[in-house]
């Protein structure tokens, strides 16, 4: 199976090529500089791999949530690679990607941290020490630190960290997130729990059940958030960003379940009604 990937619907953008189980990515924090770096990003790693766009199985994008003009670049580049190569589009949720990223790194966990098992006390990890083996990317390092945000006292005092639930929220400015509450399924893939919103942090709708908090929105409206879901979140991380490496991992899977589209039909997905909607109209 090969599959092209791209994600561009935040601050970050990235490109990311899946090959038979291995996943190479290109990825840059590069703010209104997608338009200059994707196209540079799809053609390093075609070329590495000896590849033409013909010789794909099948693309996949971020559709959205997220900015309306990243979400339109994610579009409009797979939309031409698919029309000149006449290749399937597979769309998948910038939410989803968020927290299938945060899954792969959290793969291999041997215990609930901060909770007392059979073997004995198990500590709460520290902050900025979230990943201990992450999901096997060749462009990335085996552990990496300084990604979450911990929010233990004790073990008496927090729920048990269930890192298999991931509360999702994105910063979707105006006062608002992208919501979207994500479980990890058997074969270790996000499999959405109800919708996907936008929503006032203090309004958010949620399933009974504990995990953790994952994305930008835990950063902006952190106090807000934990008060809602007062006694289910135990842990967060702030800065997780979508990347193209989830992307392309939700694309095979979604090609698999028979989820892949047209070109004419790989369109980007709004939660909000009306994008440039004004304060007052809220």
């Amino acid at each position: 199976m090969k599959l092209l990937a791209v994600e561009t619907s935040t601050e970050a953008c990235s490109a990311a090529l899946y090959i038979d189980g291995i996943v190479n990515e290109r990825f840059e924090l590069a703010p209104k500089e997608h338009t200059k770096l994707i196209l540079p990003m799809i053609d390093s790693l075609m070329s590495d791999a000896g590849l033409k766009p013909q010789q794909l199985d099948a693309l996949a994008f971020s559709c959205g949530p997220g900015s309306f003009t990243g979400v339109r670049i994610a579009t409009g580049v797979i939309q031409g690679i698919a029309l000149g190569a006449d290749l399937p589009v597979v769309p998948v949720s910038t939410l989803a990607a968020i927290a299938q990223d945060f899954f792969d790194n959290n793969s291999k966990l041997p215990t609930i941290p901060g909770t007392h098992t059979d073997s004995g006390y198990s500590p709460p990890i520290p902050p900025g020490e979230a990943c201990l083996e992450p999901f096997d990317f060749r462009s990335e390092q085996v552990c990496r630190k300084g990604r979450g945000e911990g929010f233990h006292k004790n073990a008496n005092s927090h729920p048990p960290q269930n890192f298999n639930v991931a509360f999702t929220a994105m910063d979707a400015r105006m006062g608002e997130i992208f919501w979207g509450v994500y479980r990890r399924d058997a074969q270790g893939f996000a499999e959405l729990i109800g919708n996907e919103s936008v929503t006032p942090a203090t309004e958010v709708e949620f399933p009974d059940l504990t995990g953790v908090g994952v994305g930008s929105g835990w950063g902006v409206y952190r106090q807000e958030l934990m008060t809602r879901l007062t006694g289910r979140i135990s842990y967060c991380e702030i800065d997780n960003l979508p990347r193209a490496r989830a992307i392309a991992r939700l694309g095979v899977r979604g090609f698999e379940q028979g989820l892949a589209v047209s070109v004419e039909q790989a369109m980007p997905v709004y939660l909000r009604d009306k994008v440039a909607k004004k304060e007052s109209e809220r």
